[in-house]
């Protein structure tokens, strides 16, 4: 049992018997009551748990590649292939596609989903820009 002297505040290694005393300072035990020497399971816990919640955190931050919502995706890339209106072959609306998810793929790198609201102007000119480069 691990027991911690109450003069001097070691720690003592000691086993049941009468007249236990203290390895350094040589007081006796008797006359005191002490409980068992728990180690701090709650701390152990708290760690966990902060372990856990602060890697999801990093997973969507750092790790998980940023997206815009799904419903507002798949309108910009309808808009940017039918924005013409015009019939076209399926190949070509094939090859259309690519290059909105190619422009939608390079705005996302430079616009986050929050900011799009404040500059939206920009974010449309960007999209397109990027489109022609594709």
């Amino acid at each position: 049992m691990i027991i911690e002297c109450p003069e001097c505040k070691t720690n003592n290694d000691i086993e049941f018997a009468k007249h236990v005393c203290c390895h350094q300072c040589k007081k006796s035990f008797e006359g005191h009551f002490f409980k068992k020497f728990k180690k701090p399971l709650l701390s152990a816990s708290s760690a966990l748990f902060l372990g856990i919640i602060g890697t999801y955190k990093l997973d969507k931050e750092f790790i998980e590649e940023p997206r815009y919502p799904l419903e507002f995706e798949y309108e910009l890339i309808d808009l940017c292939v039918n924005s013409s209106n015009r019939k076209i072959t399926h190949s070509w609306h094939r090859d259309k596609a690519d290059i909105c998810l190619c422009a939608l793929k390079a705005t996302t790198e430079t616009f986050d989903y929050r900011d799009i609201r404040k500059r939206e102007s920009k974010f449309m000119s960007d999209f397109y820009a990027n489109a022609r480069k594709c």
